[in-house]
C-alpha cells in the first residue's frame, strides 16, 4: 500500500475531493505554443462498477455530465478503459478521446495522464507513461475557462455537480500541469514514483600489516530496481576518517576496487552508490597495522628506556 494514498469511496454517500474552482493557465513568461494541461494521477480501484455506467470521474471541471458541460476531465470508461474531454477554442467546444487500447485493472496500481497541446490542439491519453490514445481537437486553440465570477471546481473521484460518477479506489499523487507534457517527461513521473533507493554494503572490515605497496580488496555489493529508466548508477568511494591523502584508488568508482596507503594506520572509507534521484552510502574501517603487528596510535610500544649511565672510574 500507500500510506499518502486517498481513499475515494464509490459506495452511498461517497467522499470526493472539491480542490476548488481554478484557471488552469501558463504563469508569466510562459511561451504561448507551450500552453494546455497535463492532469496525470496514481490509481488503484475496487472496482469499475460504482456507477451505473462505469464512468469514473479521476478528476473533472463540469457543469453537468454532458460532452459540452465539460471544461476537462479524466475517467474511467465502460470497458475498463481511459476517457478523456477538453473544451477549447473560440467556439468552446468539448471534445472527446476514448482509448482503444490500455486495460485498466481492478486492485492495481498504475498511472493515468492526459494531455492537451493548445498550439497543435492535440489530445492524448497514456497508461503508465506509454500512450493509449491520441486525436486532434477540432478547433484546438486555447483551454476554455468558465466566464468571470463563475465558480466551477474541480473534482477528483466524482463529477460536479454531485452526478452519479463515483470513482471508487485510491488515488494518489495528483498533479495539474497548464502545460502538455511531453511522453519522456511522463515517463519521468512514473520512474520517479516507483523508483527506489540503490542498496549497497560495503563488506567487513579488513585489517592486514602495512608493507610498501600493500592493497586491501574491496567489493561491494550493489543492487537496483533499475529506476529511473535509462539511469546508470554512480559509485564513488571516499574515505571519510584517517588521513585521506595518504590513500590511493585504483578505481573509486567501482564496486570492487582496491586502494593503497603510504603509511600504517586506521582509514575508514565510505562508498555511495545513486541512480540519479536517490543515493545510499555504507562503509568499512581498513586497518594497517605496523610491520610489527601494533596498531598505530593504539597498542604502539612504549618509548624504550635510555641505557644506564656508564660506570665512572678514577
Amino acid at each position: 500500500g500507500r500510506s499518502s494514498a486517498l481513499d475515494v469511496n464509490g459506495a452511498a454517500g461517497a467522499l470526493y475531493v472539491d480542490v476548488g474552482s481554478f484557471d488552469v493557465v501558463p504563469g508569466a513568461g510562459a511561451a504561448a505554443p507551450s500552453a494546455g494541461l497535463t492532469v496525470s494521477l496514481w490509481i488503484n480501484a475496487r472496482t469499475f462498477d460504482a456507477s451505473a455506467s462505469q464512468d469514473g470521474r479521476l478528476v473533472s471541471r463540469a457543469t453537468g455530465v454532458q460532452d459540452n458541460d465539460h471544461y476537462f476531465m479524466l475517467s474511467t470508461m465502460l470497458g475498463r478503459v481511459l476517457r478523456m474531454r477538453i473544451k477549447a477554442g473560440a467556439a468552446r467546444r468539448t471534445h472527446t478521446l476514448i482509448a482503444q487500447q490500455g486495460a485498466l485493472n481492478a486492485n492495481e496500481w498504475l498511472m493515468a495522464s492526459m494531455t492537451y497541446d493548445a498550439a497543435t490542439g492535440r489530445m492524448a491519453l497514456y497508461r503508465n507513461a506509454e500512450l493509449v490514445a491520441e486525436d486532434t481537437h477540432p478547433d484546438g486553440g486555447a483551454l476554455a475557462q468558465p466566464p468571470a465570477g463563475t465558480d466551477v471546481p474541480i473534482w477528483i473521484g466524482n463529477n460536479p455537480p454531485g452526478a452519479d460518477r463515483k470513482y471508487d479506489g485510491l488515488v494518489d499523487d495528483v498533479r495539474i500541469f497548464a502545460v502538455p507534457l511531453a511522453q519522456a517527461q511522463l515517463q519521468s513521473l512514473f520512474d520517479n514514483k516507483l523508483n527506489t533507493a540503490p542498496t549497497v554494503e560495503a563488506g567487513d572490515d579488513q585489517t592486514q600489516v602495512w608493507a610498501p605497496g600493500a592493497i586491501f580488496h574491496f567489493e561491494a555489493a550493489v543492487d537496483d530496481d533499475g529506476y529511473p529508466r535509462g539511469s546508470r548508477l554512480a559509485i564513488v568511494w571516499r574515505v571519510v576518517g584517517g588521513d585521506a591523502d595518504a590513500v590511493s584508488f585504483d578505481d573509486a568508482h567501482s564496486w570492487h576496487t582496491h586502494p593503497s596507503v603510504s603509511a600504517p594506520g586506521r582509514y575508514v572509507f565510505e562508498i555511495t552508490v545513486s541512480d540519479g534521484l536517490l543515493a545510499t552510502t555504507d562503509t568499512l574501517v581498513g586497518t594497517w597495522l605496523n610491520p610489527d603487528g601494533a596498531t598505530p596510535g593504539v597498542d604502539a610500544p612504549a618509548a624504550a628506556s635510555p641505557p644506564p649511565a656508564a660506570a665512572a672510574f678514577s
